[in-house]
């Protein structure tokens, strides 16, 4: 209990990053050790950067309080993997292009993988202990049912909506209309992520990789009110 948890569970989802089932996204392992420093306060998560000249100072950091109460454990964990989505994207593409990408696309990502990894874990867990109700995570900033009403928009579910199948225009006609599906993270980060730096290169980047069953028009769609917003 207390901070001890927040310990474990942040290296346990460290461990999944950098030598569990990732999803196969590249693993965060550049510029040697990476630094992971847990803060007994509130806050949230924040990613410095990979320097290799940092010294002491953390990469990433994790806070484990809100209002002075201890967050849940799955809130660390989905926290952890947010962070190092940046990480690993810090390093697919060098700190020069990362410093040239839109934060609507680094946050969109890192938020997709920290609700994929999150899901994957907590079902995977559900399942292991036979608890047939396995724990169905949706990120704060990606609750698709809230956007386009977020107050930080940059924190889309763009990526998301190219992996799952639920089409957020059943809640009206003010969501994106999603009717892409079948995307993987590791399939985005190695063919659509590396050269996305704002929506409409995103964009672009979708088209240039389409799987079977997705159209220019369906992405045209989907694109419509992110690209508005």
């Amino acid at each position: 209990g207390g901070k001890s948890i927040m310990y474990a569970t942040i290296h346990r989802a460290a461990y999944k990053h950098f030598y569990g089932d990732n999803l196969g996204i590249r693993r965060p392992t550049a510029n040697g050790a990476t630094k992971l420093c847990y803060k007994d306060e509130n806050g949230t998560g924040v990613f410095w950067g990979d320097w290799i000249d940092m010294g002491i100072l953390p990469d990433i950091r994790v806070w484990g309080k809100d209002g002075g109460v201890y967050k849940t454990t799955e809130h660390i964990f989905s926290t952890t993997t947010h962070e190092l989505g940046h990480l690993s994207h810090w390093h697919l593409i060098g700190v020069d292009n990362y410093a040239l990408t839109g934060k609507k696309i680094y946050e969109s990502w890192a938020d997709a993988v920290e609700w994929a990894l999150t899901n994957d874990e907590y079902h995977e867990l559900g399942a292991r202990f036979n608890v047939l109700a396995a724990k169905n995570y949706d990120c704060t900033h990606t609750n698709q049912l809230r956007w386009p009403f977020v107050t930080q928009k940059e924190y889309s579910p763009i990526f998301i909506d190219l992996i799952d199948d639920v089409n957020q225009r059943y809640k009206g006609a003010g969501y994106p209309n999603d009717l892409i599906t079948g995307y993987t993270l590791s399939y985005i980060q190695n063919n659509i992520l590396r050269n996305s730096r704002g929506y409409s290169s995103l964009r672009d980047e979708v088209k240039s990789h389409k799987i079977a069953g997705v159209t220019d028009a369906m992405n045209d769609e989907l694109f419509m009110l992110y690209w508005s917003n």
